[in-house]
């Protein structure tokens, strides 16, 4: 037995040896965290003093193909003469350059200084290569998006590009790995990740553009497919009800404009008042408005369909009475729905918002005229544009500046860039502004094909349409018309397979097997041209997907339907730089054509000049589907009852999958000169929010890929008639609008329901009513009337179609009604207003009411919480964070992440904001007035949360406070030089 003093001894020995431990982990832990720390503060870029760049060091030749790619190699990039990265106190960078390609070379250093992983993630994104760096979770996603082989289209992209882009694309790519090579670490992100950063090449920044398709419009195959499966699910009558298309939220840019009262001046609160409309201002030729704008006459919109006699069959499918799908729950079906959402890799729209918002992804744009602005000279643009919120933004705040040389001016852009890419997206350049919304056009199709099921790589037509496929036919898809003349021939990725193929190899990242039909086919089994795509995996085995391709476009297999897709991004048209000419537009008219030329996703482009005229059109490729075949999209025309799932040949697609024998392709693409277009409207405004812009027939070129109700524009458009002038701050707080107009009717029926009869015995119901009643009709953060309202109408939404979403997500894992329509507020308004659709359990319309009014309190005061306290911006809290917020230790992750501020404003108003969705930059800019101009953006500059710029300007972004759209003084500059070492 060991004596006590003994046990003492040892007692105090191993105390003292485990504080000794304790202590040397302590020291051991702390050595760690300073290392860490020590590289982390490595990974921050130079901001000051002279770097000297040889244009034949490693790091600029590392992004270069190879002679047979199309690059001159007796001409490698870099700089020919010295250029500056000039930052102000919050990291807003300015270039200073002698040219055009030496300021692409800095652009490329400063974005990878920033935002090179951002930049990688893009890329990976388009090229369905994210499994190389983030392992199995990854390799869904990549399967989902190698489906359109966009890194093979990419490098045909840029060999197509014209030798003025090329070199613009060039200096810019070994900028990049330039300014990556630069950093003492690697960015910070390769380090946790234990990785490496691979270098960027010329077809990385067309995948960056890829990846804005994937975002902008890929959401329409989704949206075609659910349709599909709703009308399955119902009759004719019920889907041309369900899928009508106008409402009279409709805002259109050639509708009648009620006659304009104006209230008083830009601020609403000055004695500048008018009364009268303006008159009309004479076009840039001198012909009047109504010549400039002479695309089409306008005509009434699209007649309400009525409802239908015939009883819904899901709408008395038992379900929990007091049940509600609010935004969380919907949010849960939108990330099954679109699972590349869930990784943290992917910049894209938040998962919070309802289905129904996903067009709201595009984004508000809106100006007045010369006439129409406090100044009285420039027109003026304002632009805010909604997409997903993470650290770093999606874009990042640029000028660049262009010295005069011999037989050529000085050139100064402003705006936002997108890292990737070496062009201003939206901005000023002194004598024009622009900025840019979702058009949400028709710019996909789903052709359904039956494939084979003993050989994947066969598909048939009905025997009776096999001529479909007849290469002589006039249904064959062919390629599209080129934007300055014709092409006729192979789709762009077999051409793309060929030149692969005549170079000595196979198409890039692809086994290509080209299938022949051989006489003993059987008849209408054709064979499509197989790729063999190999994504890498990072610690695992690599994954082999297998992409049919048909001559519509690749095989998507989906909800029991194999569809090839045919979309706008699989053509050469798709991308180019061509936007860069926007930086030497110098009208409105100018703007116009770079703008109809430019390879981007289709966007509704707003345009002001510096002499006052303000212009509207589409920016990017528009199919030419002839003059019938999208005619459904055009006036006066809704969803085709008659047709089975909407698929008859002589009406186009009607957003619906279309069967193979049946489908008219589009045959090319527009001419410039056959764009809608709209140039100095007499109301002196234009006004864009993802909304169907148009009643006139030039809407059929337009199509409908899903275009927002409209109730957004229609309350921009009710903002710009308030008053006569504006200034910039008069433009911004049309967008900081937090008005809930949208929301005034279910107001209404829920306080009718409300009477005293409903109130006795029911106390939540009194409080209810009394705090529905105060309520201001704002989506301030304070609202707890919005809440309480916006509840009931997703109650409302639920009890009619809650069992449909059900059934269709059954078919299709997170499809949906608000999938397949965006216009769901105008359909459950015209229900409301006719009383109809009332399920069985109840005994009339007004129990119903009742039912889902104590359906939204049910919600409002689950554990323990009171009605009261539903605060809107308790909901609606920032959760906007770099990615890796959500792979690390909380403690950690509080360091990467904006502060969880209570944010005002919510879909179906011009301040779109969810708690990682929204206003990714607001801007108000007047060409000629820079220094006026307003831009505030989420985040900072920086993507490294060491850096001082990591969220500066942020506050400014959240309480909406005017931000200067131009740097402020410097207070770092970085001249980059030609030589050979640093200093």
């Amino acid at each position: 037995m060991v004596p006590r003093t003994g046990r003492l001894r040892s007692k105090r020995f191993w105390l003292r040896l485990g504080a000794s431990l304790a202590g040397a982990a302590l020291v051991v832990a702390g050595g760690v965290l300073a290392g860490a720390w020590a590289m982390l503060d490595a990974s921050l870029p130079r901001l000051d003093g002279v770097v000297s760049i040889g244009a034949d060091e490693p790091a600029a030749q590392a992004g270069r193909a190879d002679p047979a790619q199309g690059r001159d190699e007796t001409a490698p990039p870099g700089l020919a003469s010295a250029a500056s990265i000039v930052r102000d106190a919050a990291g807003h960078v300015t270039i200073e350059a002698a040219s055009r390609t030496d300021a692409a070379f800095a652009t490329g250093y400063a974005h990878a200084q920033d935002r090179f992983f951002q930049m990688d993630l893009l890329r990976r994104i388009a090229a369905g290569e994210l499994a190389a760096l983030f392992g199995p979770q990854a390799v869904r996603v990549d399967e989902q998006n190698r489906l359109h082989r966009f890194r093979a289209r990419a490098v045909e992209a840029v060999r197509a590009l014209p030798a003025d882009e090329r070199a613009v694309l060039d200096a810019y790519t070994a900028g990049v790995n330039t300014g990556l090579a630069s950093l003492k670490v690697r960015p910070f992100e390769y380090l946790v990740l234990h990785a490496s950063a691979e270098p960027w090449r010329d077809e990385d920044s067309m995948l960056v553009l890829y990846a804005m398709y994937l975002d902008l419009q890929s959401g329409e195959m989704r949206r075609i497919a659910s349709r599909g499966v709703l009308a399955q699910q119902m009759s004719p009558a019920l889907a041309a009800f369900l899928l009508q298309r106008g409402s009279h939220w409709d805002a259109p840019l050639d509708r009648a404009v009620p006659a304009v009262v104006y209230a008083g001046g830009s601020d609403g609160s000055n004695a500048d008042a008018d009364t009268h409309a303006l008159p009309p201002r004479a076009a840039a030729d001198g012909s009047t408005p109504d010549a400039a704008n002479a695309s089409a006459a306008p005509v009434p919109g699209p007649a309400p369909v009525p409802i239908p006699a015939e009883r819904p069959a899901w709408l008395d499918d038992a379900s929990d009475p007091h049940s509600i799908v609010g935004a969380d729950a919907r949010g849960a079906a939108l990330a099954a729905w679109m699972p590349s959402l869930d990784l943290p890799a992917l910049a894209s729209p938040a998962l919070e918002l309802d289905p129904d918002a996903r067009s709201a992804i595009g984004s508000n744009s809106f100006a007045v005229d010369g006439a129409r602005t406090v100044g009285g000279a420039a027109g003026m643009v304002a632009n805010d544009m909604h997409l997903g919120l993470n650290l770093p933004n999606i874009w990042y705040r640029l000028v660049i500046e262009v010295a005069a040389s011999s037989g050529r001016a000085a050139m100064r852009v402003a705006g936002v860039s997108l890292p990737g890419a070496p062009i201003v997206v939206v901005g000023s350049n002194g004598h024009v502004a622009w900025g840019f919304t979702n058009s949400y056009g028709h710019y996909v199709d789903l052709v359904e094909v039956q494939a084979d099921a003993a050989d994947p790589a066969r598909y048939r037509l009905p025997v009776a349409d096999t001529d479909a496929a007849d290469p002589d036919s006039t249904q064959t898809p062919r390629r599209p018309l080129a934007r300055r003349g014709v092409e006729s021939g192979a789709t762009s990725m077999q051409a793309a397979a060929s030149r692969a193929e005549a170079d000595g190899g196979h198409a890039v990242g692809t086994d290509h097997d080209a299938h022949a039909a051989s006489p003993s086919d059987a008849p209408g089994w054709q064979h499509a041209t197989v790729h063999r795509e190999t994504i890498e995996v990072r610690g695992a085995p690599a994954v082999t997907l297998m992409v049919y391709d048909t001559p519509w476009g690749p095989e998507w297999r989906v909800a029991g339907h194999v569809y090839a897709v045919r979309w706008v991004a699989h053509d050469p048209q798709a991308a180019n730089l061509r936007l860069m000419d926007m930086e030497h537009a110098v009208d409105v008219h100018a703007a116009m054509d770079v703008a109809q030329h430019a390879g981007i996703p289709t966007q509704n482009i707003v345009i002001a000049d510096r002499a006052g005229h303000i212009g509207w059109t589409l920016a990017g490729p528009l199919p030419h589907r002839g003059a019938q075949a999208d005619a459904d999209a055009g006036a006066g025309a809704n969803f085709d009852a008659s047709s089975d799932a909407g698929a008859k040949a002589d009406a186009g697609t009607d957003g619906m999958p279309v069967p193979a024998g049946r489908y008219t392709r589009w045959d090319g693409y527009l001419d410039a000169a056959s764009y809608p277009v709209r140039i100095d409207p007499h109301v002196g405004a234009l006004w864009t929010a993802n909304n169907r812009q148009l009643d006139s027939a030039d809407q059929a070129k337009i199509g409908d890929g899903g275009a927002d109700v409209g109730a957004r524009a229609t309350q921009i458009r009710d903002d710009l008639a308030a008053h006569a002038r504006f200034d910039e701050r008069g433009l911004l707080a049309i967008a900081l609008d937090d008005r809930a107009k949208a929301l005034a009717f279910w107001r209404a029926v829920m306080l009718d329901a409300l009477d005293p009869q409903a109130l006795d015995g029911h106390p939540d119901r009194a409080t209810m009513r009394a705090l529905v009643s105060e309520w201001d009709a704002r989506a301030d953060a304070d609202s707890v009337g919005y809440t309480l309202v916006r509840d009931f109408e997703s109650a409302m939404y639920d009890g009619w179609f809650g069992a449909l979403d059900a059934h269709m997500s059954g078919r299709y894992a997170g499809s949906g009604y608000r999938g397949a329509s965006s216009h769901t507020l105008a359909i459950m308004e015209t229900l409301a207003r006719e009383h109809a659709w009332v399920p069985h359990r109840f005994e009339n319309w007004r129990a119903f009411v009742l039912n889902r009014v104590d359906a939204a309190i049910a919600r409002d005061t689950a554990d323990g919480a009171l009605l009261d306290q539903a605060r809107w911006g308790e909901r609606n809290r920032a959760a906007i964070a770099h990615p890796f917020a959500r792979m690390l230790p909380a403690a950690i992750a509080a360091h990467l992440g904006a502060p969880p501020d209570r944010l005002p404003g919510d879909i179906n108003m011009p301040r779109v904001q969810g708690r990682s969705f929204g206003a990714s930059e607001r801007m108000v800019v007047s060409p000629g007035h820079e220094d006026q101009g307003i831009l505030e953006m989420p985040g900072g500059a920086s993507g490294h949360p060491l850096s001082p710029f990591f969220l500066a300007g942020h506050e400014d972004w959240v309480q909406g406070r005017p931000s200067a759209f131009l740097p402020g003084p410097a207070a770092h500059r970085l001249v980059l030089r030609p030589g050979t070492s640093a200093s």
